[in-house]
């Protein structure tokens, strides 16, 4: 499994490390990039798939508010969202509604609140630890192309560092050509998912 450390000495080995100063700090790498920012635009997309069965203390079912299912904002932080439920074998069709609330649009006539399964799509945790080998390829570009837009524009007005043995002049190719291919990489390697719902997509907080 590919930890935190081992993306943060790629990000940093990618912008010349240990031969040129890598302009932000690992601090601002790892939490900032790879555990804030990277994690969460990724797990839009990519999330982490987990199923939560229906638990009173989390969750409530207003039957008599058309169905409306509300989940406790304090053990539901990092959810992307729910794209099904099921009893037993019988699939219950969810709508988001917004991050925490949703709408169940089949009848409950007889079912047991807690026999329902929610599928529900998280963000990541901070230690990658619930990420595949497929997610974790995706994720080092993205994670890589966001350090590559930050160290840019500050290696941009400071391209050279002084040694003893002279100016030496920062790689400022590399950065600008990452930072030049989010566009394209977001449009190809995360817009490009066609099992995860577009009514699941919004923007985290």
């Amino acid at each position: 499994m590919t930890t935190v450390m081992d993306l943060l000495k790629y990000i940093k080995k990618s912008f010349g490390h240990p031969y040129q100063v890598v302009e932000i700090s690992d601090e601002d790498i790892t939490e900032e990039i790879i555990q804030d920012e990277a994690l969460k635009q990724y797990s839009t997309y990519y999330p982490w798939i987990h199923t939560e069965p229906f638990d009173p203390d989390k969750m409530e079912i207003n039957q008599f508010r058309d169905n409306n299912l509300t989940l406790d904002p304090e053990f539901f932080s990092g959810i992307v969202g729910i794209s099904d439920a099921f009893y037993y074998d019988q699939r219950i069709t969810v709508t988001q509604i917004d991050k925490y609330n949703y709408k169940l649009h089949d009848r409950f006539t007889g079912i047991v609140a807690t026999d329902i399964l929610f599928k529900c799509k998280f963000v990541h945790k901070t230690d990658l630890s619930t990420m595949t080998i497929a997610d974790m390829n995706r994720f080092k570009k993205l994670a890589l192309i966001l350090a590559a837009k930050k160290i840019l524009p500050i290696r941009k007005y400071n391209n050279n560092i002084s040694t003893p043995i002279g100016e030496i002049a920062l790689d400022v190719e590399t950065p600008q050509t990452l930072a030049d291919s989010y566009d394209e990489f977001v449009e190809k390697e995360l817009h490009n998912v066609s099992t995860f719902s577009s009514r699941l997509l919004f923007r985290l907080a």
